[in-house]
């Protein structure tokens, strides 16, 4: 018994050490792994960031050609409605995408989707901004019944 305890605390030390280096180096590779999804996803191009740059020179009749440029370069689609969901006016609106809602299409893509592309809403004064992101390029937790003691 004497010659495993002896073993144990001879090695006990450097098994310490050596679940430290493993530990560190898992958190090292799990930064690099992430860090280029994180800092793209929160960049200029990001659905936040975007809708606030889009509304901000959105109005019934245009969209500023800046906006227009900066939605093209993004391969993002636009789509401004008004309160009875008729488009005021888009950009690169897709062929299978609609230009007229019901309020229950509205209920429905507002949190999802609108024909497999990941859609994101902003309210204004004048209407709804919807801008729509490249089919698998989000993915959106359509639910919202989680339960607290789920999430925790």
């Amino acid at each position: 018994m004497r010659s495993f305890a002896s073993y144990i605390s001879k090695h006990l030390a450097s098994f310490t050490v050596f679940i430290l280096i493993l530990l560190f180096l898992n958190a090292v590779v799990f930064s690099l792994a992430f860090q280029k999804i994180v800092t793209e996803d929160y960049r200029n191009s990001s659905p936040q960031s975007m809708l606030e740059m889009t509304a901000n020179a959105a109005t019934p009749e245009q969209l500023s050609d800046n906006a227009v440029q900066k939605l093209r370069q993004n391969h993002i689609w636009a789509i401004y409605l008004n309160a009875n969901g008729q488009c005021y006016w888009s950009v690169d609106l897709p062929d299978e995408v609609p230009e007229t809602y019901t309020i229950q299409d509205v209920a429905l893509f507002s949190k999802g989707y609108i024909e497999d592309y990941p859609v994101f809403v902003w309210n204004t004064n004048d209407g709804l901004l919807v801008l729509g992101y490249p089919k698998d390029s989000y993915t959106k937790l359509t639910s919202n019944y989680y339960s607290i003691a789920a999430l925790r």
